[in-house]
């Protein structure tokens, strides 16, 4: 993937131009009990879209003394208030992709914009991958209401794409992504913010819940639509990863190893997964100083929506991710065991959901597991369509 290119603001500038934030913008206010996990029922008229960050623009605008930019960063005039700087330089930008979903993007932009932290310590850059709809035109209603909202639309499609337009635009010097579809509570960002004077760790997120935009079928438990690591907060080990939804990069961290692969993710309507995964990889390969912190308060709330509460759906997902995950797995290269041994493991793995389904379920208990669904979910149905998409993936490398 090529590398990103951006006008880029020395360390010591950003150094410089934060050191004048008062110290009242700056105290330590306490962050409100993390709410317990719960079902939920579910005028800036112009888009950036070109050129430079928008903050260079702002300083050139707003500051009391000329801005000139060059080569070597951002100079400075005289004079320039603190609280102008503050309002310049966001702590945290929250980006947030779509495509073709401006009526869930709505939602998800009424909380980002509700939250407790100051709206100058943040951001909420939206980025439009080509969508079709309304989104440019709900994009503008909330940036003529909450000025801390940003546009910017990508042609090119796929979700990596548009996760790295926005870390090219973000102005904050930690950059969130968080998904279309999902809900924040609203102490996120300032929890988000607490973790960053804290701690500075490279990498953090936290857990996310289900919530739903009709009501579930009674086989569905939550705890199928949720994902958590810990009850409380630690250091992740390194085969323990983040949600794309829920995640948080120093932006320097995630500029040095080139964003997100473009060849990973949501493209469109076609399915894929992997590209926060692949960053965490590599960010663990190239900088293994970094950490990867985990707090449970940073938790958000994931639409399920109702082509995503079958089995059918849980199998085919748990089969594409079990291919990206042999990818990352073998870095594309040919695998080291013999094609016909692979070809075998896929037949035995087919098997072995066959014989789930077939049988297995016909003995199942009906109390702990009172419909068949419950006991091929926990069962391990997930597990083997991942495992069958990994030898899969695997056969294919082989044969190229």
């Amino acid at each position: 993937m090529g590398r990103l290119v951006r006008d880029a603001v020395p360390v010591a500038t950003l150094a410089r131009l934060r050191a004048g934030r008062s110290q009242a913008a700056r105290s330590q206010r306490p962050v409100p009990a993390s709410l317990p996990p719960r079902r939920l029922r579910g005028a800036h008229p112009s888009p950036i879209t070109t050129g430079a960050p928008r903050c260079l623009g702002i300083l050139a605008t707003t500051a009391a003394q000329p801005v000139h930019r060059s080569r070597d960063g951002i100079h400075l005039g005289a004079v320039m208030a603190p609280s102008r700087r503050r309002m310049m330089l966001p702590l945290i930008s929250v980006v947030v992709c779509t495509y073709n979903r401006a009526g869930i993007l709505r939602l998800a932009l009424e909380h980002l914009c509700r939250q407790t932290l100051d709206a100058a310590e943040y951001e909420v850059l939206v980025v439009d991958n080509n969508s079709r709809d309304h989104t440019a035109e709900v994009c503008t209603e909330f940036q003529a209401r909450f000025p801390n909202v940003r546009y910017c639309r990508e042609e090119r499609q796929g979700l990596s794409h548009a996760r790295n337009r926005g870390l090219h635009e973000a102005c904050g010097e930690y950059v969130g992504y968080t998904d279309d579809d999902c809900r924040v509570p609203p102490q996120w960002l300032e929890v988000a913010s607490q973790i960053i004077r804290d701690l500075s760790p490279g990498v953090f997120g936290g857990p996310y819940y289900p919530c739903y935009d009709a009501a579930p079928p009674s086989w569905w438990r939550d705890v199928y639509g949720a994902r958590e690591h810990a009850e409380k907060a630690r250091f992740l080990k390194a085969n323990e990863d983040l949600s794309g939804g829920n995640i948080f990069f120093r932006r320097q961290v995630l500029e040095m190893i080139g964003g997100f692969d473009p060849g990973l993710g949501m493209s469109g309507e076609k399915i894929g997964y992997g590209e926060e995964s692949a960053a965490l990889v590599n960010i663990r390969t190239q900088m293994p100083q970094e950490v990867v912190y985990y707090d449970p308060r940073m938790y958000v709330y994931h639409l399920v929506r109702r082509h995503k509460l079958s089995l059918k759906w849980i199998a085919y997902s748990s089969f594409v991710k079990g291919r990206l995950g042999a990818r990352l797995a073998c870095g594309g290269a040919k695998p080291r065991v013999s094609y016909w041994w692979l070809a075998r493991a896929v037949i035995w793995r087919t098997k072995q959901i066959g014989a789930a389904v077939l049988v297995h379920q016909w003995r199942r208990d009906r109390i702990k597991f009172p419909h068949a669904q419950n006991f091929l979910y926990e069962q391990g149905l997930p597990d083997h369509c991942y495992a069958l998409g990994f030898l899969f993936e695997q056969c294919l490398l082989w044969r190229r």
